[in-house]
């Protein structure tokens, strides 16, 4: 590959790269995923806008192509933040940009004044929990069914930041 790839936040006017990005993730990797296709394609223009404002999209870009994607949520206690929507095409999985775009949600966290960074992730999913293992992630013990596959479990994981 010729260029290394780029990360940045994406803001609201950004939307229809949000929207292609995750599109894109749930298209390759539906399980890992709570939403599917069809529901992220129903959302609004509006809405779509109020997500990018709401919370932290950052994306990984080679060239001009949307090729990563995590997100930083605000949670219901002030001092804990949630990444989710972690996905890296498959032509960049191993060349480090998960890190890269876990290292950027947990900084946006701290400077959002997050103590802690909660996560879940699907229980089979071996590479991704190395990744977080690997960027101070521990399991918490609680485990949840996916909400669009009860069949598939997920498992917590928290990163304690201050």
């Amino acid at each position: 590959m010729s260029t290394e790839p780029t990360v940045r936040r994406l803001s609201p006017d950004e939307w229809e790269t949000a929207r292609a990005v995750r599109v894109a993730a749930l298209n390759d990797a539906p399980s890992a995923f709570g939403s599917t296709v069809e529901r992220e394609l129903s959302l609004s223009e509006e809405q779509w806008r109020a997500r990018l404002s709401g919370s932290a999209w950052f994306t990984g870009l080679r060239g001009a192509d949307a090729v990563a994607l995590a997100c930083g949520v605000p949670a219901d206690a002030a001092d804990e933040r949630h990444l989710t929507g972690m996905w890296v095409a498959l032509s960049e999985r191993g060349t480090g940009l998960a890190g890269v775009l876990v290292r950027r949600v947990i900084d946006w966290a701290r400077a959002d004044g997050a103590r802690r960074l909660q996560l879940w992730v699907v229980a089979e999913n071996a590479r991704a929990i190395r990744l977080y293992d690997k960027h101070g992630f521990t399991f918490t013990g609680r485990t949840q069914p996916l909400p669009r596959d009860p069949q598939v479990l997920e498992v917590e994981m928290v990163a304690v930041l201050a």
